[in-house]
């Protein structure tokens, strides 16, 4: 139980480190340097409740940590799933918040967690073991989640294209689907065009990637919501507290 719950939230952590600064890059046109330093209030948050948690896991246990923790990684997933370029960067922080600070109450809580349900002549195996579910369901969601992103985004893409009565190979679709843009494969293909469908066709490109975007949070939804049943399962009472 104690891995699980080590586990579940990371895909939406990993996810969001990913494909955020993809989203300021693509949709709403940040420099890679200044979508790079958009994730700082995703980093802000773990680092500062990370703190506070340790402190709360004897007075309030952990199970209630893990379970406040998943509750807040479903908010920040579903705010995610309903994101719109529209709205801005500001748009985006409370999303990040959430996950932030539901990722800081559920990875340190989890993993002593795990040490504390162990026997003491195991515990350095214990927390071996629930470091290595962290990092193994973590690459598992952000394959399955890009595997997602990308293959619906370049389904819609080439719906997009045909609705807009414009030629493009399917080489040329998948390459617009895939590279950022202003990049020289991208230019080469939409400067063939004039400046009007060339704006459409990045609105296109825009839209399918928020599309994408949205069908790959189903994937860490899920997880949050099994984490919120397997916080609901842990018993306060068979984990040690820890000694200060």
């Amino acid at each position: 139980m104690a891995l699980a719950a080590n586990s579940l939230c990371v895909p939406a952590v990993f996810m969001m480190f990913l494909y955020v600064p993809q989203y300021l890059h693509k949709c709403l046109r940040w420099t890679v340097l200044k979508s790079t330093i958009g994730v700082l209030p995703l980093m802000v948050c773990l680092a500062v409740v990370s703190l506070v948690s340790g402190r709360l896991y004897n007075r309030i246990g952990p199970r209630h940590l893990l379970l406040s923790g998943y509750c807040l990684t479903a908010l920040g997933v579903v705010a995610t799933k309903v994101i719109s370029p529209d709205w801005g960067y500001l748009g985006l922080v409370p999303a990040m918040f959430l996950i932030g600070i539901a990722a800081a109450l559920c990875i340190g809580t989890a993993g002593t967690a795990a040490v504390g349900a162990a026997d003491p002549s195991r515990a350095s195996l214990a927390g071996a073991l629930s470091f290595m579910a962290h990092l193994a369901l973590g690459a598992i969601g952000v394959a399955g989640g890009t595997a997602i992103l990308f293959g619906f985004s370049a389904t819609k893409l080439r719906q997009g294209i045909a609705a807009l009565g414009v030629a493009l190979s399917p080489a040329e679709v998948l390459t617009l689907n895939n590279a950022a843009p202003g990049t020289p494969a991208s230019r080469d293909i939409i400067d063939r065009f004039g400046a009007n469908i060339a704006d459409q066709i990045a609105g296109v490109v825009r839209d399918t990637f928020v599309s994408g975007l949205h069908q790959a949070y189903w994937l860490p939804l899920v997880m949050a919501v099994i984490g919120i049943f397997v916080a609901l399962a842990l018993d306060d009472e068979k984990l040690t507290q820890v000694t200060a």
